[in-house]
């Protein structure tokens, strides 16, 4: 096998695990003759599956104390869902930038491109705080509605600007050896790179609650607590994001996978049936971001 074929093999393997199909336009591609292009995208394309529940603003100091008290404070009703598991938390603040095409192509397709900066204020030597990347984020990879593709290239700041790419606002930032293929994704994608420039600022103050279950990453749960700035128009807002941990689910057995659902879901049951007002709203925090700076 190929190594073409192989990571489509990964890929679609992937997917299966976690329940998904890949969309029929993904799913072209792969016929596509661009082995390059295909080898990079299948070679690092990540599958998130989150959920996205909105809170009202007012009512995040009250939902992040009955999580703090649920589940870190005492846990009597952790031990109610299983006795293996073991909660701990800590706070982030990531910074975006995100962009887009003059005509807003990426906002309409619900998909993202943003530079993201992300400190770990509980642990400042979390070797992810300072951690930089610029991401894609792209809409419809699956039938399962909370599903989405996801790639990652890294952060070069140069000193010396000297080409045009150098030079770009959001291309002079990817690392040199990685600029073409972050270009050929996005003109793939169907959006002209040069065109695209800063659209919104994002900055998220972010809550987070891991679950292990016997020392493994299960579950997360973030609270998101967002302000969104765009051409001098400031708004607010705050949703939970509860997902399933990636790497064990699509590693995991059948009874794995359905252990690790059942416990998302007793979470989110419970979230949803103290705060009646809690509801699902899907859009990404660039579309959110976008619309409460009108």
């Amino acid at each position: 096998m190929n190594k073409f074929k192989r990571i489509i093999f990964i890929v679609t393997l992937t997917l299966i695990l976690t329940g998904c199909q890949l969309n029929k336009n993904v799913n072209n591609n792969t016929n596509q003759s661009n082995g390059d292009k295909q080898d990079y995208i299948f070679d690092q394309l990540r599958i998130e599956n989150e959920d996205k529940i909105v809170v009202p603003y007012d009512k995040v100091n009250e939902i992040s104390d009955y999580l703090i008290t649920r589940y870190i404070k005492t846990d009597k009703f952790l031990k109610e869902i299983n006795s293996n598991l073991i909660a701990s938390s800590s706070t982030e603040e990531f910074t975006d930038i995100y962009y887009d095409t003059p005509d807003l192509a990426i906002l309409a397709n619900s998909g993202g491109v943003r530079y993201r900066q992300r400190l770990n204020l509980t642990d400042p030597n979390d070797k992810k705080s300072g951690k930089e990347l610029m991401q894609i984020k792209i809409n419809n990879v699956s039938s399962d509605k909370l599903s989405r593709g996801e790639l990652k290239f890294d952060i070069e700041h140069l000193t010396n600007k000297i080409s045009s790419d150098d030079k770009h606002q959001m291309i002079g930032l990817v690392k040199n050896s990685q600029r073409e293929d972050f270009k050929t994704v996005l003109k793939d994608l169907g959006f002209e790179p040069y065109s695209m420039k800063p659209i919104i600022n994002i900055k998220d103050y972010r809550q987070r609650i891991y679950f292990s279950y016997n020392n493994e990453d299960f579950v997360g749960i973030s609270l998101d607590q967002v302000t969104a700035e765009r051409d001098g128009r400031v708004g607010y807002f705050a949703e939970i994001e509860p997902e399933l941990n990636e790497v064990a689910f699509t590693e995991g057995d059948d009874a794995k996978r359905q252990l690790m659902k059942e416990i998302q879901d007793r979470i989110v049951g419970d979230l949803m049936t103290k705060f009646p007002y809690l509801y699902q709203d899907l859009a990404p925090k660039y579309t959110k971001g976008y619309n409460v700076t009108k």
